[in-house]
């Protein structure tokens, strides 16, 4: 089972084609989280905190009981789902805080406000999910 511990998320800065950085040993990985544009959030946003499959370009996420799999064109790297909904998490408040550190004009696309519900709703659902697997709901 692949471990999230090799996966850095870093929003880009830079004047690059990019919006995010990342650094991983995985291939799928790398491939999956360097995202290109604002489309690719607007468009699968929903279905990862519904946990539906969802494909956008040549990405996809597909979920098969406690695995998940992303998939980039003929590639597929699988996560547990506690792992898929922090790197989620963590993955949709990256793009928040740069989004808003960097004034962007996105923020008042209609999209925006679903979105920011969204990944504090995946925030609730990670925080469930822990407490369930401790027993103490």
């Amino acid at each position: 089972m692949l471990r999230v511990q090799r996966l850095n998320i870093h929003w880009n800065d830079d004047i690059d084609a990019y919006m995010t950085k990342v650094d991983s040993s995985d291939k799928v990985l790398s491939e999956f989280f360097r995202i290109h544009d604002w489309d690719f959030i607007r468009n699968i946003f929903e279905g990862i905190a519904q946990e539906h499959n969802v494909e956008y370009e040549n990405k996809a996420v597909s979920f098969e009981g406690e695995s998940v799999y992303l998939h980039v064109n003929e590639h597929i790297c699988q996560l547990t789902r506690h792992d898929f909904l922090n790197v989620f998490y963590y993955l949709f408040d990256l793009i928040i805080v740069g989004a808003n550190d960097d004034h962007h004009g996105t923020r008042y696309e209609p999209w925006w406000q679903e979105f920011t519900e969204v990944t504090y709703q995946l925030k609730c659902k990670i925080e469930m999910y822990e407490q369930v697997h401790k027993g103490l709901i």
